[in-house]
């Protein structure tokens, strides 16, 4: 059966990262029910078993033998048509399609569930605009649900983050930079970077996600000036993303490159990235930001893209 080899690789790739049921299990389900998935005697929903694989470094897309019932499928639907609203900047249609999660009570009981409201409130709440403090406590409310225990003094050395303990924590900082408090914003996409580098993530698992760090801790570390230190990260990023095929933010990790090469001098340099880095973004149909390219090559060289 699918739930038996389930419960059997979550247990063998947990014991062999020596990790406790303990740590696993926390924030995402009680100890003793980690222990029935792992001796096949209980079967967890899809959003449950995404966080524990995730929690233990795996991408669990490369899991394949899921049972969906009807439920689950209309909830994944659901948030595919939250995710498309939040990024078309549909605002009201977001928020209503997070009411009607909200009133699903069989959703909601889950803590994982609430954790993925008040994520998507925060980020609905950053869309319009509004108070950085606030956003910032609705997403530290959001991500002690799975770490209780979350301190951001200790990010950098400890927790087994899920994807979705990244993007809460990545979104924090995105908060700071709204604040125009970068040196807080890089100093927690710093300490992200370096929990995400100390663990064992595959490539999937970490190629999804850990692009977007290096982005915003670049394009942070330019915003203050620290021109070099940036060029170095963007090249470890570029390096990374070659490595395992994760192309997506590649050209906006080299355009962060080529915009801290302008401001050390090596203007030439950046002039001549600005054409490649923009048509490779419309080769692979990445439009969102080619106007930021546009605009910067329009504006420092008057090149017309």
């Amino acid at each position: 059966m699918p739930e038996m080899r389930i419960g059997d690789l979550i247990k063998g790739l947990r014991e062999n990262q020596n990790i406790s049921q303990a740590e696993l299990a926390e924030g995402i389900t009680e100890r003793g029910y980690l222990s029935k998935i792992e001796n096949n005697k209980a079967a967890p929903h899809r959003f449950m078993l995404d966080e524990l694989f995730n929690r233990l470094g795996y991408n669990p897309s490369f899991i394949t033998h899921y049972f969906i019932d009807a439920h689950t499928a209309k909830i994944q639907t659901m948030k595919q048509t939250l995710n498309a609203h939040l990024l078309k900047g549909r605002l009201q249609e977001a928020e209503d399609v997070i009411a009607a999660l909200e009133a699903d009570e069989k959703f909601m009981q889950e803590k994982l569930s609430q954790q993925y409201i008040l994520r998507n409130k925060a980020s609905l709440a950053s869309k319009k605009k509004e108070d950085a403090d606030k956003i910032i406590a609705t997403l530290l409310e959001a991500i002690k649900i799975s770490v209780p225990a979350f301190d951001m003094e200790q990010l950098g050395k400890k927790y087994l983050l899920t994807h979705t303990d990244i993007d809460i924590i990545n979104l924090i900082a995105v908060q700071y930079h709204n604040k125009e408090d970068l040196d807080k914003a890089v100093e927690i996409m710093y300490a992200l970077k370096n929990n995400m580098d100390m663990r064992f993530m595959d490539a999937a698992a970490k190629g999804a996600i850990y692009p977007r760090v290096i982005y915003n801790l670049t394009k942070y570390l330019g915003m203050t000036g620290r021109y070099h230190e940036a060029i170095k990260l963007c090249d470890e990023g570029k390096e990374f993303c070659l490595e395992i095929g994760a192309y997506g933010l590649l050209p906006l990790i080299i355009f962060n490159k080529a915009t801290c090469l302008y401001e050390v001098g090596e203007k030439d340099q950046c002039r001549d990235m600005l054409s490649p880095i923009y048509y490779t973004m419309v080769m692979f149909e990445e439009y969102s930001d080619l106007d930021i390219i546009k605009n910067y090559a329009l504006d420092k060289f008057s090149i017309v893209l």
